[in-house]
């Protein structure tokens, strides 16, 4: 099956860690956060939507997800078409 060219790598995974962060704050205890997400390439290459989601495996229990918009614009040619800096 073919794969869809507009979706990005929905591999990507990032594991992190966040130590406490005091009383006044949600995120009182350290947690260990595990989390995947990817991107969403509309017709216009410079136009993108962001996704993640994830959640703690250790410490305080923690559920997060993202969802953005990326735009980027200006002068220039594409990076893929652009040469290589070495």
């Amino acid at each position: 099956m073919p794969r869809c060219r507009r979706f990005g790598d929905l591999s990507g995974g990032e594991v992190f860690y966040h130590g406490a962060e005091g009383s006044a704050t949600p995120q009182t205890h350290s947690a260990a956060m595990l989390d995947l997400g990817g991107y969403y390439r509309f017709r216009d290459p410079g136009f993108q939507l962001l996704f993640c989601g994830g959640h703690s495996v250790a410490g305080q229990a923690e559920t997060y997800a993202y969802l953005g918009l990326y735009r980027t614009w200006g002068k220039g040619e594409p990076l893929s078409a652009a040469p290589s800096r070495r």
